[in-house]
């Protein structure tokens, strides 16, 4: 990862991109085989690698995109907004939250369950090893994460009305373990110039802040920061796509024209 933007939406004018972006969407996730016994190891185990691999398998991409749940059509049409605009290829994070509650099911449907009804339908888990299956799981998708956002070159945080927990549209706080995860990993993560940047060219410029509600029933709240990000605009958007087009785009790389607009320090980067 090299830049990660915070992305204020007030409008949204891009859902004609939302077609293209699904098309994207849909290609980078994976087709859920049912069932769990391909990963059965010959001692009865099950093999951590190989599921992980295809569940949670690792995509190219540029742009890493962050958002609550509420706003997924949103960053569907954001990224086909990227992709159409400026051939940009993104991956959404939700493409593999959905692909964790698929695991999670067959993995309890297989292991987990303690009583069945007389027709053979689950009545109750086990509590014990229901939590096991849930961390399994949940490491696997938060390492998937991890090695995305690592490998993308820049992430963006959708942060609209609908993804805060305040009145204010950016706060320091959220209710969702993942967004305060992924916010987190941007911040700790190696930051990497791409090998066609100039350092010489770039000076520091960075703030940040915000929140997503997650369930009714338990919330826990993150308290997380947002300044190693760097506030954006939907308008900044329209700006930065009417640049690239003045440029002509066999003229420029598109993020080059994002960084410039933003500039920062790189004097901590590797």
């Amino acid at each position: 990862m090299f830049r990660g933007f915070n992305l204020s939406f007030y409008d949204h004018q891009i859902d004609d991109y939302y077609k293209t972006g699904l098309q994207r969407y849909n290609e980078d996730r994976l087709a859920v085989k049912e069932g769990t016994e391909r990963f059965l190891l010959p001692d009865g185990s099950l093999d951590g690698e190989l599921m992980e691999s295809e569940w949670f398998p690792n995509v190219e991409a540029d742009v890493f995109i962050s958002h609550s749940h509420a706003d997924q059509k949103l960053a569907i049409a954001f990224s086909g907004w990227l992709y159409e605009t400026f051939k940009l290829k993104c991956f959404i994070d939700s493409c593999i939250w959905g692909q964790s509650t698929k695991l999670l099911k067959n993995l309890d449907d297989k292991y987990c369950v303690s009583t069945r009804h007389d027709d053979g339908s689950v009545k109750t888990f086990s509590y014990d090893t229901r939590n096991r299956s849930t961390s399994l799981v949940y490491l696997m998708l938060s390492t998937a994460l991890t090695k995305m956002i690592d490998r993308a070159e820049c992430l963006m945080f959708l942060n609209t009305p609908e993804s805060t927990t305040t009145k204010k549209v950016i706060s320091d706080s959220t209710y969702s373990p993942w967004i305060y995860s992924e916010i987190s990993i941007s911040q700790m993560i190696r930051k990497l110039i791409p090998e066609r940047y100039d350092r010489r060219s770039i000076k520091f410029f960075s703030k940040g802040g915000v929140a997503e509600p997650i369930t009714e029933s338990l919330k826990m709240k993150f308290v997380m920061s947002l300044g190693h990000l760097t506030d954006i605009s939907s308008y900044d958007l329209i700006k930065w796509g009417e640049k690239y087009d003045e440029l002509g785009s066999d003229k420029r790389y598109p993020l080059d024209l994002l960084y410039e607009k933003f500039p920062i320090d790189l004097s901590s980067y590797k």
